[in-house]
């Protein structure tokens, strides 16, 4: 198991090294080859209950740097156990990282970054919540590289949404969103918005709690328990199916920020996806989130500077692997002015970019005014007999140039 041994105390099995499609439990190939030759390290579930934990080598002090822990994860089955990545520090155990629940049937790439002013163990926590066979918990090639990085995926995170330099925007009970083809907080109805007949799900105007436990708000972002939002019963659904509104028509003034914020709390949550259309087409996805991000309303920001005669906004979300993966939006509001895209850590960017988000996330923009055209986000294949099939992190996002309907490019 290279650097890396089962703790011989505080815990309450020993992860095992086995081999893909064996016992039919557990991943069916290992990360490192695809194959059932490979090797990874994984919990199980069948003949034990409690927790176990994996911890690597000491690693020495070098105050103001960090480590970056780099692994891949396999956690699939409606009674998935827990995964964490702690930090062990004079004793003391610091939780960085964790996931719960069923994430995918595949492997799924993971990072944390370790602060070294101190010298530390990395931990790797394995919990059983059920001893049913849908309950696989494994990882694989497993890196420590110098450098701080920022944790992946960003539902994994544990600790405040925002840095100390970076609090929280407050919410204002007086908050007041005016009107606009764009514009909405859902008080009196969906306002110039429409519900797009052709989605497999629907928005509904919620208040307080949503029908299902363990997922949704609880309160809107302004109102608290007395205010409105709209959201997607999940409880409703299928796997992987879409509910989509569409904004009134907006005609630019130069620039546009486009404002809102979003809820998605859940163990098992999709995708919300922002689209910026032309009347001709569904346009490109200009920011996307996925997986869990905590019981707590974040802002989202995009800027419009899109050449369009006239656009409008499209919020689209696709639900997850189960019904405890409802999604919400509140206050959305269009402003006349230049905006860069944001996450939940405005001002934060990561040393890296993997477009999991939108590259808006990183602190990239497009450049406005001395190009001849615009980076797409891309997904899968680009349509044409070049580019790639997938992207490099997940087989997911990446940003092209799309070469056959330009004439030029710099």
């Amino acid at each position: 198991m290279c650097t890396w041994t089962n703790t011989q105390s505080g815990d309450d099995f020993d992860w095992i090294r086995r081999q893909g499609g064996r016992t039919g439990k557990g991943p069916s190939n290992d990360h490192t080859t695809g194959t059932r030759d490979g090797y990874y390290m994984f919990v199980d579930y069948e003949t034990n209950n409690g927790h176990t934990q994996l911890q690597s080598n000491l690693y020495p002090a070098n105050p103001g740097f960090y480590k970056c822990i780099s692994f891949w994860y396999y956690m699939n089955g409606i009674n998935t156990g827990i995964l964490t990545v702690l930090q062990l520090v004079d004793g003391q155990q610091n939780a960085l990282w964790q996931l719960t629940g069923d994430q995918s049937n595949d492997w799924m790439f993971g990072q944390v970054p370790m602060s070294a002013d101190k010298d530390f163990r990395a931990l790797f926590d394995g919990e059983v919540l059920s001893n049913s066979a849908t309950n696989d918990v494994a990882i694989d090639d497993v890196t420590v590289t110098d450098g701080k990085c920022p944790v992946t995926p960003y539902g994994a995170y544990i600790g405040p949404t925002f840095p100390p330099s970076s609090p929280l925007p407050t919410t204002l009970p007086n908050v007041v969103i005016p009107p606009g083809p764009g514009n909405c907080d859902f008080e009196d109805g969906i306002c110039q918005y429409t519900l797009d007949p052709s989605g497999d799900m629907t928005w509904i105007r919620g208040k307080g709690l949503t029908d299902t436990d363990d997922t949704g708000p609880s309160k809107d972002h302004t109102h608290g328990t007395n205010g409105w939002y709209l959201y997607v019963e999940s409880n409703d659904g299928n796997n992987a199916e879409e509910a989509r509104i569409i904004s009134g028509l907006l005609t630019p003034t130069d620039d546009n920020c486009l404002v809102f914020w979003y809820h998605m709390h859940g163990d098992q949550i999709g995708t919300l996806n922002v689209y910026i259309k032309d009347q001709g087409g569904s346009g490109p996805v200009v920011w996307t989130r996925d997986s869990e991000q905590g019981d707590q309303w974040l802002r989202g920001q995009i800027g419009i500077d899109f050449q369009l005669a006239t656009y409008q906004i499209v919020f689209e979300t696709i639900r997850g692997r189960g019904y405890r993966s409802d999604i919400a939006i509140d206050d959305i509001l269009v402003e006349n002015q230049h905006c860069h895209a944001v996450t939940p850590s405005p001002g934060s960017y990561p040393p890296f970019c993997d477009l999991e988000s939108g590259f808006g996330d990183c602190g990239f923009d497009q450049e406005r005014d001395d190009d001849d055209f615009d980076w797409i986000l891309g997904a899968g294949s680009t349509g044409s007999n070049t580019g790639p099939d997938f992207d490099h992190t997940y087989g997911t996002q990446y940003v092209k140039f799309d070469f056959s309907s330009k004439s030029a490019c710099k």
